[in-house]
């Protein structure tokens, strides 16, 4: 007995789309996608985090500050609930004995955003869905100083 599977179509990322310029106003959007664990939400969070690294613009300073803020308050919360996400490379370095690595420090941010937008594992690829969430809520127009959680 012979089974065939058929595939109508594929979609397939080349190197040149994701090579694209991306600007700032791509940033602020890819930090507010409509549907956070949608592939396109991912790669363009991905890519943001990317671009917050290195980008020195006005626009982006603000941006990276809510980012960072959010990131934190994500970390403490998943330390203070006992879910410690991400790949084992970066546990070591995010989770402490006693709390989360402090993501206020400019180099700490540098170090995690540069591993998030590169790591290719399901630890943080959840660390990453999870930590958008926040930050899409912080960075959305409509945020309030509710809690984001």
């Amino acid at each position: 007995m012979s089974y065939t599977t058929a595939i109508e179509e594929v979609a397939v990322i080349t190197p040149d789309t994701l090579t694209q310029e991306f600007g700032c106003g791509e940033a602020q959007k890819a930090c507010m996608p409509a549907f956070v664990f949608s592939v396109a939400g991912q790669i363009g969070f991905r890519k943001a985090l990317e671009h917050l690294v290195d980008c020195k613009k006005k626009d982006c300073l603000s941006l990276r500050k809510k980012v960072r803020e959010s990131m934190h308050d994500k970390l403490k919360w998943l330390f203070s609930e006992h879910v410690l996400l991400g790949c084992m490379e970066c546990q070591s370095f995010l989770y402490g004995v006693r709390q989360p690595l402090n993501l206020n420090e400019n180099k700490n941010f540098a170090t995690i955003a540069s591993h998030l937008s590169r790591c290719p594992h399901e630890g943080c690829a959840r660390l990453r869905r999870s930590v958008l969430l926040t930050v899409r809520d912080s960075v959305s127009p409509s945020a309030t100083s509710k809690d984001l959680f």
